[in-house]
């Protein structure tokens, strides 16, 4: 083998990129100001990883409580274009929790803000993972309230301690609306 006169190495270790407009609220940060928001942003990448395994490994992503069947259910029917169905012949022959038939239309019986949001997901065949994606903007959310309310740092030890809640990340497993219920409370609180 022989050198190539095409292929000679850089002539240094470490290239700088200059020039590119990153965003007016990043321009001037400092490495203060970027270390925390990258930690927050990759704690909010391995919660949606460690919930999609929760969702696929202990929920199995399916439904276990008769909320979450309603809610699935529904979902489905949204991410086929409607919002309710023709009740079937014999309607309680078919019994699906917490779906109810009335005046020949079956629809499910919570409000339809969760299932529409879950019927995203249905339509791209993954439910599942919806939950999941909410819960990592619900770390970042959490990480810009408390950095606006007390500094970076507190920033990210509220991001830490949300990221390794127990029960966010059980809930963000299943088909449960907390989630998005939480996302909306923290947008609302950052406006």
């Amino acid at each position: 083998f022989s050198p190539v006169e095409v292929a000679l190495p850089p002539p240094s270790a470490l290239y700088l990129v200059r020039g590119i407009d990153r965003g007016d609220d990043l321009a001037n940060w400092s490495p203060d100001e970027a270390l925390p928001a990258i930690a927050a942003a990759g704690l909010s990448l391995a919660v949606i990883g460690a919930s999609l395994w929760i969702s696929r490994y202990v929920f199995e992503t399916i439904p276990h409580v008769e909320d979450e069947f309603a809610n699935l259910w529904q979902a489905k029917v949204m991410a086929s274009g409607r919002i309710a169905l023709p009740s079937p012949p014999d309607a309680e022959s078919f019994l699906v929790p917490f779906v109810v038939d009335y005046h020949g239309w079956r629809f499910g019986k919570y409000p339809p803000g969760w299932p529409a949001a879950l019927a995203i997901g249905a339509w791209f065949g993954f439910p599942y993972w919806v939950n999941p994606l909410l819960a990592g903007v619900t770390v970042w959310l959490t990480f810009r309230l408390a950095s606006r309310l007390a500094g970076r740092l507190a920033g990210v030890l509220a991001a830490v301690l949300t990221a390794s809640s127990p029960m966010l990340l059980m809930l963000s497993g299943s088909l449960m609306p907390h989630m998005l219920s939480i996302v909306l409370t923290l947008v609302w609180m950052l406006a």
